[in-house]
């Protein structure tokens, strides 16, 4: 009976005889990446014999080759095959009218090739039940991408985005049918399982608030929407979708639309974690703390001070400036009060309310801002200056 050999392509690279673990990982940035990458390529493209300038384009596309060198690689590969466990490894490459192939006679089962079968048939059933059977054993053999350290290489990269695109289709269409069938728990793992994957589907993250929040998990809902929009501003600079921010204003509803306990209060107000060093917002939160800071004014006559901290490029390249400019901003963080906000308003300035302080502690405040700049960071290119405004002075309504 001939061996069958089981290769693993999604999420890893394996060759194994059935019923044996893998002994390792096959690497496409080792030393040995030809030879892996070879193999792949053979199995890839078992049904048809490939011509031996195919495998040099392949294997060496910057440089020159010649047929002895793809030989030598051939033979290689031939070894390194038995390496795996392998028998009868000598033949399984075979050269036949000048044409290399994987030997047909091989038992060769591919889990991309099984996940794919099983796709069809989840995606061409008409009974439901059934369908998700099927699908669920697909989503469970899609550990990870094809080939994901060859998944930019011209030879792997459309069949990388074409195993993703019809994970994604088979996972959204199996969340769907998982609803219809009232078992929201599975289709809550299958979003999670979406979003460890690839965390910029935002969809499933949409979906995932949902089901959590029908299941009563609106706490879970939340904290799934600050991970996902932290992670999006932090690594992308950009925001959420519309339809995040709605499923969030539904888990909200769905947990504080009851009366409140203490410990929901409790929760509510510690969103976010605690406060350390002074506070960075944008420029319409901002405006909406200085105008409830001049309100106090009015009624108590306290002290506040606007200021303008600045660095003076002096010739620097944007992006050098956008690295001093984030100095200046852990600076300020580190240096001022918990409750002193702050926003940035030019690509050279920040902004600061110091509600409580005369123009005398106001200036001790930026002297303490650039000695700490100076001291994190002696080798600072830019210049730094500040410039105080009383908020009497800027109150709108006081006569002038």
């Amino acid at each position: 009976m001939p061996q069958t050999i089981q290769v693993n392509m999604l999420g890893k690279f394996t060759i194994a005889p059935e019923g044996q673990a893998p002994e390792k990982e096959l690497s496409f940035t080792c030393r040995s990446r030809r030879i892996w990458t070879l193999l792949a390529y053979f199995i890839i493209h078992r049904d048809r014999g490939i011509p031996p300038q195919e495998l040099i384009d392949l294997l060496w596309p910057d440089g020159e080759a010649d047929l002895i060198t793809l030989q030598n690689n051939i033979s290689r590969a031939r070894t390194a095959l038995g390496t795996l466990g392998l028998s009868n490894s000598q033949h399984l490459i075979t050269c036949r009218d000048g044409l290399y192939r994987w030997s047909p006679q091989a038992e060769t089962e591919v889990d991309a090739d099984i996940f794919q079968e099983l796709y069809t048939k989840a995606t061409t059933c008409q009974n439901t039940d059934q369908a998700v059977k099927y699908a669920l054993k697909a989503i469970e053999l899609y550990t990870g991408d094809f080939l994901p350290e060859a998944a930019m290489e011209p030879w792997c990269v459309h069949l990388n985005a074409y195993f993703r695109s019809i994970y994604l289709k088979l996972c959204r269409s199996t969340v769907d049918w998982l609803m219809e069938l009232g078992r929201k728990e599975e289709a809550a793992q299958i979003c999670t399982q979406v979003v460890r994957l690839d965390p910029m589907v935002e969809e499933f993250s949409v979906l995932l608030m949902k089901i959590d929040t029908l299941l009563g998990e609106s706490r879970k809902a939340l904290d799934h929407y600050t991970y996902i929009k932290d992670l999006y501003k932090q690594t992308f600079n950009v925001s959420v979708s519309p339809e995040m921010e709605a499923a969030h204003a539904a888990a909200i509803r769905a947990l504080y639309g009851k009366e409140l306990g203490l410990e929901d209060v409790r929760s509510f107000l510690s969103q976010g974690g605690p406060i350390t060093g002074a506070f960075p917002c944008d420029n319409m939160v901002f405006r909406g703390i200085v105008g409830l800071c001049l309100r106090e004014i009015r009624r108590s006559g306290q002290p506040a001070q606007i200021a303008i901290l600045s660095l003076d490029p002096r010739g620097q390249l944007p992006e050098e400036q956008s690295v001093d400019m984030k100095r200046l901003e852990l600076a300020i963080t580190a240096t001022l009060r918990a409750g002193d906000p702050f926003t940035k308003i030019s690509a050279n300035q920040f902004m600061t309310l110091l509600s409580g302080a005369n123009a005398d502690g106001a200036a001790a405040a930026m002297a303490r801002t650039a000695n700490r700049l100076r001291r994190f960071y002696p080798k600072i290119a830019a210049g730094f200056s500040y410039h105080l405004y009383d908020m009497k002075d800027l109150d709108p309504d006081t006569p002038r």
